[in-house]
């Protein structure tokens, strides 16, 4: 319905097939204020969703608060609920004896059907004797006697007598308030799986009936807030949850919502270095809540960039959720396995080569980093980000060194086992890095020849008497180096002339065919160069015959117009002049009839006047 001082809307509803009726949602944007009047053929009761929720059997859980003011390009959480889910409620269906003591009409029926199953069953009972079967009483009688010995028997059979029980699932809807219509705009509702790690964001401040099962770590629910250039005030909100079942917990408005605090928010930035990662960063991030319940978003300065955001445990190093995206990305909630977390989790960050092509800025060209003999581009700006974590109490975030001292480790053993070969090691990369740098014409270049260089750099001045002894005495250790000979089995065969001359007229035969087989690619790439002459030529043609027929048709159009505006200038023209003179007829209409006359007559010719 639009928006107007007094608007009436009047719709047709489909009967109800039952005595619940129907639920209608009536929606109203008035900022100012407004009454709205039904007028309906029926009983109507109207009001507010959680009262109406309550009226038809559903349940409602309430809780609400309010919100710091929240400055511009600032991601925020407002607040942060955890839902536990009930079991399905059994709705058992009433027992036969019961719907068989409802009513006291059709006694007769029943009883004349009673006589006749009666009858029909004596019939039964004295055939089956004809033929020496077992009787229906002692049947009975046996049955029974089984069920006094075991009771768990007859508990079953009596199940199977019954019908079978119906459950009905937990539903949910969440409706969230916030009476600032400047903010609400900018704020979303995002539910979360604790066991699953599933996120579900809501575009609006309400979401749809959906069905939660009964789970070990509930749901979490969170409201969340980014303005990228505006600034909101401070105010409150009120989230409202329409259940089919109540909520585990004590009988209290917030029944079965646990509040989880989440005041605290803490910024990391930083400018990425290019390196063969494509890393942006990876730190170590520890808390002192030891369940994370926190929340994280990336966002980078460049929006042309996609990035990944992993969470692993410090420990044992095992993914614990990860998230990829283009400028932003997000993570609000991170689900702990059992056992992980005690030394901190990892987080890195890298930008995401499997969705864009990197830049070539970005891309180191040595192991890790821009060295000073390699610079970065001039007039290339290195991409900044920001990282916003939001919990409820202080967190740390502290570069990860568990890779370098893993190498450390490594190189240490290499040291241990094999003494001077770091040394050895650093004087080879530098020589590397030097020729590298030659081959560019970034730096100037040695006349002195390689071998020379390389044994400078593993010479004399690198060699201590101590080293060189322990060298010489692991030489006599090193294995022997094994070798094979093959030997002939037979004096070699000189080819005869019959032979030559076969291997002659074969490779001949080679050549001619290569050559037969080249012609033919030629010839079909001629005719393939051809048959696309012959296309474009085609394509050109009707792409002519097209443009002609559209410029003919542009020049009709346009004469059209250039007729039709001649034709309305011309009735414009006639019509100005035929209000000109009916301007004067009036004119004359309104004199005396005297001066009408004299003005109608002209003065005879040479006479006075």
């Amino acid at each position: 319905q639009t928006l107007q001082p007094f608007s009436t809307l009047t719709a047709e509803l489909p009967p109800a097939t039952d005595d619940a009726g129907h639920l209608y949602k009536v929606s109203l944007n008035a900022p100012a204020g407004a009454a709205v009047t039904f007028a309906s053929s029926t009983a109507l009761e109207v009001g507010t969703t959680a009262d109406v929720w309550k009226k038809v059997g559903g349940y409602v859980a309430v809780a609400e608060g309010t919100y710091d003011a929240i400055t511009a390009d600032y991601w925020q959480v407002i607040f942060r609920r955890i839902f536990t889910a009930p079991e399905p409620l059994e709705i058992k269906p009433e027992s036969p004896a019961a719907a068989e003591g409802e009513g006291e009409g059709g006694g007769e029926g029943e009883e004349a059907a009673k006589e006749g199953g009666e009858a029909a069953a004596a019939e039964a009972e004295e055939k089956a004797a004809e033929e020496g079967e077992a009787q229906p009483a002692d049947v009975e009688a046996a049955a029974s006697a089984e069920a006094e010995a075991d009771p768990a028997m007859a508990e079953d059979a009596a199940a199977a007598e019954s019908p079978p029980s119906t459950f009905r699932e937990f539903l949910i809807r969440l409706q969230v308030e916030v009476p600032d219509s400047d903010a609400a705009p900018f704020m979303r509702i995002v539910t979360i799986d604790n066991d699953t790690g599933v996120e579900t964001v809501h575009p609006l401040l309400e979401t749809a009936y959906m069905p939660w099962a009964k789970n070990e770590k509930g749901y979490t629910v969170m409201l969340v807030a980014y303005t990228p250039r505006y600034e909101l005030a401070a105010g409150s909100w009120k989230m409202t949850a329409l259940t089919s079942l109540p909520l585990e917990g004590e009988e209290a408005v917030a029944a079965g919502i646990e509040e989880v605090p989440c005041g605290t928010t803490t910024q990391f930035s930083g400018v990425y270095t290019p390196n063969k990662y494509h890393r942006l960063f990876r730190d170590v991030l520890v808390s002192e809540d030891a369940t994370y319940k926190l929340a994280l978003r990336l966002a980078l300065v460049d929006p042309s960039l996609y990035v990944r955001l992993e969470v692993f445990d410090a420990k044992s190093l095992e993914l614990v959720c990860s998230v990829r995206g283009r400028k932003t990305v997000t993570l609000h909630s991170i689900v702990i396995p059992s056992g992980a977390g005690e030394e901190g989790l990892v987080v890195e960050a890298t930008l995401d080569n499997e969705f864009m092509e990197m830049p070539a800025a970005l891309v180191s060209r040595y192991p890790y980093y821009f060295s000073e003999m390699t610079e970065p581009p001039e007039g290339s700006e290195m991409p900044g980000w920001t990282m916003t974590v939001v919990s409820s109490v202080d967190v740390t975030l502290t570069h990860d060194v568990a890779q370098e001292a893993a190498f450390a480790k490594v190189s240490g053993a290499w040291e241990e086992e094999k003494p001077g070969r770091a040394e050895r090691a650093a004087g080879l990369r530098a020589l590397y890095l030097a020729e590298a740098a030659k081959a560019e014409g970034g730096a100037e270049g040695d006349d002195t020849p390689l071998e020379k260089r390389r044994a400078d750099a593993l010479g004399a001045d690198m060699v201590e008497p101590e080293l060189e002894a322990t060298r010489v005495a692991r030489r006599p250790e090193l294995p022997a180096v094994k070798e094979a000979t093959a030997e002939a089995s037979g004096p070699p065969e000189l080819m005869d002339e019959a032979a030559l001359s076969a291997r002659a007229d074969a490779h001949l035969e080679e050549m001619v065919a290569s050559k037969e087989n080249l012609e033919g690619v030629d010839n079909g790439v001629a005719a393939y160069h051809e048959s696309l002459k012959g296309q474009f030529a085609d394509q050109a043609s009707k792409m002519g015959d097209l443009r002609s027929k559209a410029v003919a048709d542009y020049t009709a159009v346009m004469l059209r117009r250039a007729q039709y505006r001649q034709s309305c200038e011309d009735k414009i023209e006639a019509l100005t002049f035929l209000k000109e003179k009916g301007e004067e007829a009036v004119e004359i209409s309104n004199q005396p009839e005297g001066e009408k006359g004299a003005k109608g007559k002209k003065p005879a010719k040479g006479k006075k006047k």
